[in-house]
């Protein structure tokens, strides 16, 4: 569920808040025979996402705000089950950089990237 402000007159930015949860399940067999299967539960919430509208003269990447994200994730095969647990939070400040918490470890996503193949990065210093 989402809630976006900003919708009406000359707006120049809108807001985005809300929450949500999802989940998947996927399993089959492998060309060995062995069955596997996979599954995720996760929630997010985005707080004050604050985006420029579009058209304007200014970059697209969202001005401020956080977005937070927690997922359970389970692979099982013949070897047994393995669980991880992921949470990541991820503020904006209106420059192409964001950051990224995960796990408590700092990140980078570097939001111009065209190609998308290496968009995080860790920060490294202070």
């Amino acid at each position: 569920e989402m809630v976006v402000t900003g919708l009406e007159g000359d707006e120049t930015h809108r807001t985005w808040n809300g929450s949500g949860a999802s989940s998947m399940l996927r399993s089959g067999v492998m060309e060995d025979g062995t069955e596997r299967s996979h599954s995720a539960e996760g929630a997010f919430t985005v707080t004050d996402v604050v985006v420029p509208v579009p058209g304007s003269d200014e970059e697209r990447w969202p001005i401020s705000g956080t977005i937070s994200r927690s997922m359970s994730m389970t692979r099982t095969g013949p070897d047994g089950s393995v669980s991880r647990d992921v949470e990541i939070e991820i503020s904006f400040d209106g420059s192409s950089i964001a950051t990224a918490l995960v796990n408590g470890e700092v990140m980078e996503i570097d939001l111009a990237a065209r190609d998308r193949q290496h968009p995080m990065r860790r920060r490294h210093g202070g």
